[in-house]
Order: structure tokens, then sequence, then C-alpha cells
């Protein structure tokens, strides 16, 4: 659950455990926030929630709890650095996942072009 005073976001609580987590930005502006916000969405046809959906936050303790009940594991994805070069053959590094697909020329071309910018 995640509370604000204006556009400024002071609490995210846990929904499933009721922990509170640290909201204070650091010198960048970063929220440090070992939560994760869960938005689903269900659309016609669901046997619960039929044009509905439900949004919760989840601490990463109650995030792991909930996988390792899982009767299929869920799978598994490192994030790592990655090289690409834009169309000019200029190199940068970004973050993907692995197994991901390949960006596209066009997609490294703005991932460079923001990454220049500081975006």
């Amino acid at each position: 659950m995640r509370k604000h005073d204006g556009d400024k976001l002071v609490e995210i609580t846990c929904n499933k455990c009721g922990t509170a987590a640290d909201v204070s930005e650091d010198d960048n502006g970063w929220v440090a926030e070992p939560y994760r916000e869960f938005d689903l969405v269900y659309a016609y046809g669901s046997v619960l929630y039929d044009f509905s959906g439900v949004r919760f936050d989840l601490c990463e303790h109650c995030v792991k709890e909930i996988v390792d009940t899982f009767k299929i594991p869920a799978e598994s994805r490192d994030y790592k650095m990655r090289q690409g070069y834009n169309s000019e053959g200029i190199p940068f590094v970004y973050y993907g996942f692995n197994g991901d697909e390949k960006p596209t020329q066009e997609v490294m071309d703005v991932m460079y072009e923001e990454i220049k910018e500081g975006n």
C-alpha cells in the first residue's frame, strides 16, 4: 500500500505482512524501496475479477515466500550489463536479462540517446 503527500511518496507498506518501507531519497533522488508494486488487471472471462483488478505492494521477503510455494518453479532471470552500438558504431552499455531478444537497431539508437542525455 502506497501513501502519498501530494506528489511525494511518503510510505510503502507490504500488504501481506504489514512491514513499512524506507522511502528516504538518496543524493540522486532514488527511493530506497525493497518493495514491489503489483497491478493485476483482469479482462472479460475472469472467474474472480471480471473487468476489474487488484493493486498491492509486497516486500521482497513476502515475494520470495509466495514464489517458494509454486508447484512449478518460477523462471530465474539474471539482470546483466550488455554492450550495444548505435547506428554510428559508438559503443555503450545497457542492462538486460539473460535470454531476452537482442534489441533492434532502432531501439539501440533510442537507448543510446537516452543514456547520452542522462535519462
